[in-house]
């Protein structure tokens, strides 16, 4: 039989959102949400990343989400939790560990007498949908997990909601964008990629348009069951890599025709997104690398 769920209740403003996860994406959503006056808890297991100094509105906590006795100090009452996890290891027990385990403790954590969680927020991924034959996708498909770690976030979102609030939001992200990461370009750059042969479609969102999405879904008064994180534009890989070519003054040799291709093919598009946040700051890839290639000049002070 399965555990009862994680306690709801009358949500107060002034009761703590808690993120854990807070890594560069989950500091990006406690600033957004920070700059709305809510308190925030920035939990990290790093000890190294959880000295950064206090604000008002944000506190920062060292804990780890599968160990419930570093959890005890976090407050009994809290308006949302937010779970913005990053796996140990790219693995299906990597990812049990990290997503169905830690979701498991942190839901624990608030069931029983004077503990609540008004909202929960699970941060999961695009790949829990797995097919390869260009389909459209949006909050309507069912998920189809093909991989044994997309396997293991499905399990974990099927936990969420059984276990989780009434308010429980799934918010499925496509690929990360911005910030430290240049992978892409960098591989356009030195030329060591190559354009794929036929049409395989890609989709992403710039961190920063997934952290007002993640924020908008803990300030919403009446949040989707489930969200789609994605730009405007699924577009194909080659389309992306001639333009970064083209951007960077590359022009990246064509995989022969014959060669194997891997991994999901889909077009990802959300219909409630834009209930959320009704406009992408990046709304394809081109004004998102365009940023990062030209970062815009800070004025003197």
């Amino acid at each position: 039989m399965s555990a009862a769920p994680a306690s709801g209740g009358t949500e107060s403003s002034a009761w703590p959102v808690v993120i854990v996860g807070a890594g560069d994406l989950g500091m990006r959503v406690a600033r957004l949400l920070a700059a709305r006056d809510r308190r925030v808890v920035a939990v990290r297991r790093s000890a190294a990343e959880s000295t950064q100094a206090a604000t008002a509105v944000i506190e920062h906590v060292r804990a780890d989400a599968t160990d419930p006795a570093s959890l005890a100090g976090l407050a009994d009452r809290i308006a949302a939790l937010v779970v913005i996890l990053t796996p140990d290891e790219r693995s299906a027990a990597g990812y049990r560990r990290t997503y169905v385990d830690a979701t498991e403790t942190l839901l624990q954590r608030y069931r029983g007498p004077g503990r609540s969680m008004a909202r929960l927020v699970f941060v999961s991924s695009t790949a829990v949908y797995g097919f390869d034959d260009g389909r459209w996708v949006d909050e309507t498909t069912p998920i189809a997990p093909v991989t044994p770690t997309a396997a293991v976030l499905a399990e974990a979102e099927a936990l969420a909601v059984d276990q989780g609030p009434e308010r429980t939001t799934i918010v499925r992200l496509a690929g990360l964008y911005g910030g430290a990461s240049r992978r892409l370009i960098d591989g356009v750059r030195n030329a060591s990629l190559e354009r794929p042969a036929g049409t395989r479609y890609t989709n992403r969102i710039h961190r920063d348009d997934a952290a007002a999405l993640v924020a908008a879904v803990v300030l919403a008064d009446d949040p989707p069951a489930a969200v789609i994180g994605v730009d405007e534009d699924p577009a194909p890989a080659d389309e992306v890599y001639t333009w970064l070519g083209d951007r960077l003054g590359v022009e990246l040799r064509r995989a022969p025709s014959g060669a194997s291709r891997s991994g999901a093919n889909k077009r990802c598009r959300s219909l409630v997104r834009a209930d959320l946040v009704p406009s992408l700051a990046y709304p394809t890839f081109r004004e998102g690398y365009d940023a990062i290639l030209d970062p815009p000049q800070q004025s003197a002070p």
